[in-house]
């Protein structure tokens, strides 16, 4: 059978999730692979692709041995991801609040004309697609790349949410709600962004509530610094780390860490812990002690140099008489941090759990060395992709002793609930593939959200 040239996997994904929005198709109702390749005259091998881009979108779910179905919602799953996008498009308009133009505010008018005209023709598809294309483009204008992919999944998601459960004729927000929002826009974004969380959030949830942290990440939300820190990683490219990297050959470490020091300072130079407005614990290690140092006070790039201060690749932290490393050494993953801190629930995230086949033990039979075959350097060598230069063996054997100490710390003092993306194929080193290993984290975040929800609610 010859395909249709026009018809792409995105065309088809599209006008499926048209038919669940306008409500011709069903949740629950099976979508048949042959009747598809039918109507839109393609391959059997297309349509699958394209019933997986909907299955990543969360619109269908595809079951072995028994096709797609659309997806069926549950009460509580509409809570939550109401809830979330509550906080994303919240999270949108504060980005935007700070450097809106007059062109931004032009095209946001614009296609709110555009929405006005497609109600008053009565155009149904217009309607729908112009509606959640209003939240993409406050999302384009912020200028986040992370927030718009965001915003573009929570809007597939609530589109099949409010096609289930809205009992009106209306089947988005419309465009006098979304002129509202430019107006607060241009007059006073805070307003805008508490309309924004009325019109998404009809299922309104409470706050956590605050958390001591315990890791950077938290640390550039809580200093007001995420939306820098997320551009910064995203920028990096191989040529770039390097450059990033000062070597160091006579000192304690590969690497002076200075330049990362200089960067660090950019953003939180003169920052102290008692400067958050939540509790921070930056976790390190006193090299010559073993013992387990929790830095609670103080400098905040002190604080940090220490705790990513790699043993052998950075070089160590002297604080206060102490010469600290890199605190996984002692607690990869420190719930202890946040009990000591009185917090009722914690969250924690692993990102050594699918590092399967480290804690096996294995038989092995020791071979004879000659030491004449080492003089004349004959000794057995090691096929070329398994070799590891210095720097290689002293990363591996840091995630060995990670992933064992992670398994005893855990059993001992478990938290109430962990994330656990899977980022074995990402190397410890690979910070160029932060965009990567970012989506990862939304996505594990998102499928784990109802039990995040739940246990807020058992502690409200």
């Amino acid at each position: 059978m010859t395909e249709q040239a026009g018809i792409s996997i995105q065309q088809i994904v599209e006008k499926v999730w048209l038919s669940i929005a306008e409500r011709r198709l069903r949740p629950g109702v099976q979508l048949k692979e042959g009747q598809m390749a039918a109507i839109f005259d393609v391959s059997r091998a297309r349509i699958r692709q394209a019933l997986a881009a909907l299955e990543r979108e969360g619109l269908v779910t595809i079951i072995p041995n028994r096709g797609a179905f659309v997806c069926q919602p549950t009460v509580d799953e509409a809570r939550d991801v109401f809830t979330i996008r509550r906080s994303v498009e919240s999270r949108v308009v504060a980005r935007i609040g700070a450097s809106v133009t007059k062109a931004d505010l032009a095209r946001l008018r614009s296609h709110v004309a555009q929405e006005r005209t497609a109600n008053a023709n009565d155009a149904t598809t217009d309607i729908i697609k112009l509606s959640g294309g209003f939240h993409l483009l406050l999302a384009e204008i912020s200028g986040s790349d992370f927030l718009f992919g965001m915003m573009r999944d929570l809007i597939s998601r609530t589109s099949l949410i409010t096609a289930v459960y809205r009992n009106t004729a209306r089947f988005n927000c419309g465009p006098d709600e979304h002129a509202e929002i430019v107006d607060a826009i241009a007059a006073v974004p805070s307003v805008a962004q508490r309309g924004l969380a009325t019109e998404t959030d009809p299922l309104a949830l409470s706050a956590p509530p605050p958390n001591a942290a315990t890791d950077g990440g938290s640390l550039a939300l809580d200093a007001g610094k995420l939306d820098q820190l997320e551009e910064f990683a995203r920028s990096l490219t191989r040529r770039r780390i390097f450059g990033l990297l000062d070597l160091n050959l006579r000192g304690s470490g590969l690497f002076g860490g200075m330049k990362l020091d200089a960067r660090l300072r950019e953003h939180i130079d003169g920052m102290r812990f008692e400067d958050l407005p939540k509790p921070f614990v930056c976790v390190a290690t006193e090299i010559r002690t073993g013992h387990e140092i929790w830095l609670s006070s103080g400098s905040l790039v002190t604080a940090m140099r220490a705790s990513y201060a790699l043993p052998g690749v950075f070089e160590p932290v002297t604080c206060n008489g102490r010469v600290l490393v890199d605190g996984a050494l002692v607690n990869p993953v420190p719930v202890s941090a946040c009990r000591a801190h009185e917090q009722q629930l914690v969250v924690a995230v692993n990102l050594h759990y699918d590092l399967f086949g480290r804690a096996a033990v294995i038989k092995h039979d020791a071979g004879e060395l000659a030491p004449e075959k080492f003089a004349r350097g004959e000794a057995e060598r090691q096929p070329t992709d398994m070799r590891l230069g210095i720097t290689g063996v002293m990363v591996e054997a840091f995630n060995i002793i990670q992933d064992r100490i992670s398994r005893s710390r855990l059993a001992g003092d478990p938290p109430d609930m962990s994330l656990q993306p899977k980022l074995s194929h990402i190397g410890l080193t690979e910070f160029h593939r932060a965009d990567e290993a970012i989506r990862i984290g939304y996505q594990t975040t998102m499928a784990q959200i109802g039990e995040v929800t739940r246990l807020q609610s058992v502690l409200a």
